[in-house]
């Protein structure tokens, strides 16, 4: 992403754009503010050749991308916008998310998301906030039966399923991020 301005005085604007392949999602300018600094970028830049849908839910950005990716390229992709796999922090925002695949008909699918096992006890999101310290979870009935280093958890059915650590490394499946 790149920043063009003609001045950097209290009250000017810059205007946001992204790399050839590329197309801006969401505010394309940002403020020169009081404060001597730039007001916040709430814009990411999403890749032309991907089936995406990008929707905005209490200050966050989530971009759901429908094309497969395995789990370290989908992370690598999160990253890039300046985002990580989603986190679901709570009952609202499971509830966000379950009624956009719902809208884009992508129930049944299995779509990942930001919670893995990384000691093979509990499931962490990157932010290192646990389910336990969330104090939320949305689990189908009987999971997680198993955890295992490096498992991590995908969305199907509007429910939460863990997957075993080769599902995560060779399996693609679409994704959500979400950038703050």
């Amino acid at each position: 992403m790149t920043v063009s301005t003609k001045d950097k005085f209290v009250g000017d604007t810059g205007i946001l754009d992204c790399s050839a392949g590329y197309s801006l999602v969401g505010n394309a300018s940002i403020t020169c503010l009081e404060s001597g600094q730039w007001s916040p970028i709430r814009a990411i830049c999403v890749p032309d050749d991907l089936r995406t849908s990008v929707h905005d839910f209490r200050g966050s950005k989530y971009t759901f991308v429908f094309t497969d990716k395995t789990i370290v390229e989908a992370k690598e992709y999160c990253l890039s916008m300046c985002g990580t796999l989603v986190e679901i922090n709570n009952k609202e925002e499971n509830q966000f998310i379950y009624s956009v695949l719902q809208e884009r008909d992508f129930t049944t699918n299995s779509i990942n998301i930001g919670l893995e096992s990384r000691n093979g006890i509990n499931f962490e999101w990157q932010s290192q906030n646990t389910t336990v310290s969330n104090m939320f979870d949305d689990w189908a009935v009987r999971e997680p039966r198993f955890i295992e280093v490096d498992s991590c958890v995908y969305i199907s059915v509007l429910k939460w399923y863990p997957a075993r650590r080769d599902d995560c490394v060779f399996s693609p499946y679409p994704f959500i991020c979400e950038s703050r």
